[in-house]
């Protein structure tokens, strides 16, 4: 919706070019058909500059939207040809416009034919007024494409930005300090009770450090890759927890991985941020299960939170993960309490051949 202020702004451009224009337009024509020598002639045919002007005024207003339609039709193309195909367009434009104006102008308007409006007369007009136009118009259309331009670059900062955000973020919810003083404690107390129980731990702790560098570039990674992840910090879990957390995985959810991608620790961040926010016990265990749907993974959990949250969280694991998504524009991230049990919802992302 065009504000006020705006409107304003439009009119008095397409007004100052108007006579700009007008100005350019008859000292051509003088070259063409040089001033009288008295004022009379001028004054007599008054009717004619008035004509002239709002020729102009027409031909830039018309030459202005073309402008800002051309603009936008090209902006999916390559920014190395851009300009010189905006020029070439709008140029064509001009002249179907100036051919138009100068139809209506000689056959429609004046009652009178002169030998200025000549078939000569009538191709200089068109050649004025396109070619005057067109670079008139070109000083807002390069204005604004240089906006375009500047606009681009600070999207792909921002997204640059975000991405790299996005890493630490990632690099933070991965390695959030709990986990890995947690993680440590288990380790020193295995190493004196079962030190062989103790070496395991370690890889499967190394394994989860080691995935997450590998791919803190990369936005999407294999299904099978992120389950074997996933398996690593199951076994991380189940010896620091036992019987207190469940953690079932729908075995179609393995066999139906083919061609499959999702978004490096995803189901990772799930399981943890279950099991950060919920109570569980030996006797009241923390149950997740993890669904395979035709599209999508449903990650549930029973609903049983903690009623004084000692943990400090950040919220990166769920803003990682939504985050993640949306970069590689893949909707479909959702989250709702359904029977006492929390679901999250994570779209499959099918590789193309």
């Amino acid at each position: 919706m065009i504000t006020r202020d705006r409107f304003i702004y439009w009119i008095k451009t397409i007004a100052g070019l108007g006579v700009l224009l007008y100005i350019l337009y008859e000292i051509l024509w003088s070259l063409w058909i040089p001033f009288p020598d008295t004022l009379q002639p001028i004054i007599d045919n008054g009717i004619d500059y008035w004509y002239d002007y709002l020729t102009c005024t027409a031909s830039i207003t018309a030459s202005l939207i073309g402008g800002a339609m051309i603009l936008k039709i090209s902006k999916k193309a390559d920014p190395r040809v851009r300009v010189g195909l905006i020029v070439g367009l709008l140029f064509l434009y001009n002249i179907i416009i100036a051919t138009l104006i100068t139809i209506i102008q000689v056959h429609f308007i004046r009652l009178e034919v002169s030998d200025r409006w000549s078939l000569q007369g009538e191709l200089f007009n068109i050649f004025n007024l396109s070619t005057m136009s067109t670079i008139l118009s070109l000083i807002i259309v390069i204005k604004r494409l240089n906006e375009d331009i500047i606009s681009i670059e600070r999207e792909i900062s921002e997204k640059k930005t975000q991405e790299i955000q996005n890493q630490l973020d990632l690099l933070h919810a991965y390695i959030n300090p709990h986990f890995l003083f947690n993680s440590l404690n288990t380790i020193g107390a295995l190493i004196t009770e079962q030190p062989r129980k103790a070496e395991i731990f370690v890889d499967h702790l190394s394994y989860i450090l080691r995935y997450m560098l590998q791919n803190r570039h990369n936005h999407l990674v294999p299904l099978n890759d992120e389950l074997e992840n996933m398996n690593n910090y199951v076994y991380i879990v189940k010896v620091r927890f036992g019987d207190e957390v469940n953690i079932n995985v729908d075995k179609r959810i393995k066999e139906n991985s083919h061609q499959v991608m999702i978004c490096p620790g995803t189901l990772q961040l799930l399981l943890e941020n279950a099991i950060k926010h919920n109570k569980h016990s030996m006797s009241s265990p923390l149950n997740i299960s993890l669904i395979d749907e035709s599209d999508h993974i449903k990650v549930i959990n029973t609903l049983n939170p903690l009623e004084s949250n000692n943990v400090v969280s950040f919220g990166l694991g769920k803003k990682s993960i939504e985050t993640r998504f949306s970069i590689i524009k893949c909707s479909g991230v959702s989250q709702y309490i359904e029977n006492d049990r929390y679901v999250v919802v994570i779209p499959k992302i099918f590789e193309k051949k």
